[in-house]
């Protein structure tokens, strides 16, 4: 399957869940994730607010800020940038890609990073990521020395993605 044929599908399957059912499963996996190791241990953690084809964020960024310094993406032009969180009211939708935002400062220290939420459209058993296909993350992540997670429904494991060479693959996916 080419890249396009299986964000379609993975779309697809993600319209069938009800809204309900997928923030019970989201729940259930980010609190999987809560009590692991590299979660506890880690103080600095990149993760998304996330969209409604997406495995659900929002309840675990607005939990997790409160004990820990959460970063967000922001798209500037071509590029991926972070920015903490500090709220609900700091949110802005990007308008070009629908996606909220937080309005800040921008975070530079990206060796601090310890722990990276890595969003993605499916994922295959070698931990390879196929994301929405305008390759911010692709150029971001070289930049981190954090560990790459990311916890997705078990629909979005393929055996196998189509990869190119500057594909970055995570340390680990979690699917539930």
């Amino acid at each position: 399957m080419d890249k396009q044929a299986i964000r379609a599908d993975i779309k697809n399957a993600m319209s069938q869940i009800p809204e309900a059912e997928k923030r019970h499963r989201s729940a259930s996996l980010w609190q999987y994730l809560e009590r692991r190791d590299i979660f506890q241990k880690a103080d600095i953690i990149l993760m998304y607010w996330s969209m409604p084809d997406e495995m659900f964020t929002h309840e675990a960024v607005l939990r997790w800020c409160e004990s820990k310094t959460i970063l967000l993406p922001v798209i500037k032009g071509d590029f991926l940038t972070i920015v903490p969180f500090t709220g609900t009211q700091s949110l802005r939708k990007n308008t070009r890609w629908n996606v909220y935002e937080p309005q800040g400062t921008t975070y530079t220290d990206l060796q601090a990073i310890e722990l990276a939420m890595v969003p993605g459209v499916a994922f295959d058993k070698e931990c390879h990521r196929l994301g929405r296909g305008k390759g911010y993350y692709d150029s971001f992540l070289p930049l981190l020395n954090a560990y790459k997670t990311w916890v997705c429904f078990d629909f979005q494991i393929l055996d196998r993605l189509p990869i190119e060479p500057h594909d970055i693959p995570m340390d680990e996916v979690i699917a539930g």
